[in-house]
């Protein structure tokens, strides 16, 4: 008998051991489970076939825990020559993914992110050919990237792509945007050893189906808020996380285009370069109750903690400046004048603070 699922919906669940001889499996889901065992030699016949592993969890929250008994239930990986998708997202007590891995050469979806205990990942993933979809995002500890990514050429989808030291990371941006012709999302950490090569980060723009882009700083030094970055032409989405800065120009000097939508959180930014002016959806998320920030020439202080039924600023204009000179100099195309030193700016095509992120008021100081 052929059962096409099996769903892990118990608070504690063990797998293997159990009498699964008149039963096929091709998928096993964990809706439910939040601690996971596994008998020895757990891999039987029965899940010979199986194509679907999600042992991880689904939902994207951190509350929702995950932990296995032991690591040591991943060796037996290497026997399931049909998997396509092994998810462990959010599973804890896994400190090294063994090589053996490797060689599950069906694979297209590896999910790891969230693995906060993970601190090795497998020397060369060269052989994992059929990979499309590679996510590493949150993998804190890990401190360095195995040889091979570069050839994982259907590559579409790569998150948490760690810079670190020559040694640790021998692959290099460059290397991904030559070869991976079909990335459409990339999402890169620059972490505390991280050593950035000259023009490194300008290569970005070589990747020619990028669409949706990610930086994020795990260094406060503002050394690296000085690292020169060109965007792919066609990118619809930036985002930047924890910049050590308070400018962008430095980082963006040379751009001479910005993606359509850009989302900024964390970090010690303090103002936006002119070329923000052609962004058409900027999302901030600041980290402090109260942050004093620059958008073109007008000195704002963020507030957070507002819940907007609407996206809006509000915003105090300088002394001796009406509203509708506001709107023009700063290409403001609705404002809405609510009293004497307060308006509000509604134009979605300027500044948009999303009700799914921080949410923001916006009071001008002089």
């Amino acid at each position: 008998m052929i059962q096409s699922r099996l769903l892990l919906d118990r608070k504690k669940v063990t797998i293997g051991g159990v009498d699964t001889k008149s039963v096929t499996l091709r998928n096993i889901y964990n809706i439910g489970a939040c601690y996971l065992n596994f008998g020895p030699q757990w891999v039987t016949d029965e899940l010979k076939d199986l194509k679907v592993l999600q042992l991880g969890r689904w939902q994207d929250s951190p509350l929702h825990h995950i932990e296995v008994g032991s690591q040591e239930f991943l060796r037996e990986l290497r026997t399931l020559k049909e998997l396509k998708y092994l998810s462990l997202r959010g599973t804890s007590n896994i400190f090294e993914l063994p090589s053996s891995i490797t060689g599950l050469e069906s694979l297209v979806i590896l999910d790891l992110k969230a693995c906060h205990n993970l601190e090795r990942l497998p020397d060369d993933i060269s052989s994992l050919k059929s990979l499309t979809h590679l996510i590493m995002s949150e993998c804190w500890l890990v401190e360095g990237m195995p040889n091979g990514i570069e050839k994982l050429t259907s590559l579409q989808v790569l998150k948490g792509f760690l810079i670190s030291t020559y040694e640790k990371t021998p692959c290099r941006i460059w290397d991904l945007a030559e070869n991976l012709t079909e990335l459409k999302r990339l999402s890169i950490r620059i972490g505390s050893e991280a050593v950035i090569r000259d023009e490194e980060f300008e290569s970005l723009e070589n990747f020619i189906t990028l669409k949706h882009l990610k930086i994020s700083w795990s260094v406060s030094d503002p050394r690296y808020a000085k690292i020169p970055i060109r965007l792919p032409i066609d990118l619809i989405k930036l985002h930047l996380e924890c910049f050590p800065g308070k400018s962008l120009e430095e980082c963006f000097s040379s751009e001479k285009h910005m993606a359509y939508e850009v989302n900024i959180t964390g970090g010690k930014l303090e103002s936006l370069i002119p070329l923000f002016r052609t962004v058409k959806i900027l999302r901030l998320s600041l980290p402090s109750d109260v942050y004093t920030f620059h958008w073109f020439g007008l000195c704002l202080k963020l507030v957070s903690g507002y819940a907007l039924e609407h996206d809006l600023v509000v915003g105090r204009p300088k002394d001796g400046i009406s509203a509708a000179e506001l709107a023009k100099s700063t290409q403001i195309l609705l404002v809405t004048q609510v009293t004497d030193d307060v308006i509000v700016y509604l134009d979605p095509t300027v500044l948009v603070l999303n009700a799914s992120f921080d949410t923001f008021l916006c009071r001008g100081i002089r």
